[in-house]
């Protein structure tokens, strides 16, 4: 985050809610940084979706530069994605991971303890997320 700007927001899991949360933020101003899916197609889409094109890929690295990851996948895959982020990305100890599991606890994510980044969780539906999030943005929003 430069100066008085808003945190860049990299997303991996663009389905619904993905989708969906990335791109109100986007609508607010937050930068966008990267678009992660497994499948090429169907992530140029969701980036589209989001106002974001540029933004899609395959790799999880391109989550590097990102202040805020924002892990919108299923409850399944978030062990998993927190160890591949914990093995491959080049993350600070200033970027916040934010998962949207409604089954897990932000506690899921203790493999990033050894990185020291911080992480939180945002519970709920895609509805439930959506009506939540102006709270979620304003705890975002620089002082």
């Amino acid at each position: 985050m430069i100066g008085n700007s808003k945190p860049s927001i990299a997303l991996i899991g663009p389905g619904r809610l993905g989708q969906a949360v990335t791109a109100l933020l986007r609508q607010q101003g937050y930068p966008i940084t990267a678009i992660v899916g497994r499948d090429r197609q169907r992530t140029a889409e969701a980036a589209h979706f989001v106002g974001a094109e540029l933004m899609a890929t395959t790799d999880i690295n391109r989550c590097t530069p990102a202040d805020i990851i924002l892990i919108a996948t299923g409850d399944d895959q978030l062990a998993p994605i927190a160890a591949q982020l914990c093995a491959t990305v080049a993350l600070r100890d200033t970027t916040l991971l934010v998962h949207c599991s409604g089954l897990h606890p932000a506690k899921v994510l203790k493999l990033l303890a050894i990185w020291g980044g911080s992480h939180s969780s945002l519970k709920g539906n895609t509805r439930r997320a959506t009506t939540r999030l102006p709270v979620w943005q304003r705890t975002l929003s620089p002082p």
